[in-house]
């Protein structure tokens, strides 16, 4: 298997994982529960203008949700099935020099 084929392997298993099992906040978890949001694909899915409109989730919470994303490769808003293999890889692990 070659490295980007084991990368589109992983990352359709990051989608089908429950949401819950991404590590954030209870309350968090709680309001995506409440929204119907049962996956991490269907988080990713979600634009960040329509996280806004839950009922307990404000500015802090809403980063949260982004830097967390942000550490597995991924983005609010993006369709899942579009998505830049190579380019959530540099996101989820970024060289020194492209973290500066």
């Amino acid at each position: 298997m070659t490295e980007l084929e084991e990368m589109d392997r992983s990352l359709r298993d990051l989608l089908e994982t429950d949401v819950h099992q991404l590590g954030l906040s209870s309350s968090v978890n709680r309001v995506m529960g409440d929204a119907g949001v049962d996956t991490v694909r269907d988080l990713v899915e979600q634009p960040e203008r329509a996280l806004h409109r839950w009922r307990g989730l404000g500015p802090s919470r809403i980063g949260e949700i982004k830097t967390r994303l942000q550490t597995v490769g991924l983005i609010l808003g993006e369709n899942p099935r579009n998505y830049d293999l190579e380019r959530a890889h540099r996101l989820a692990h970024p060289r020194r020099d492209e973290a500066a």
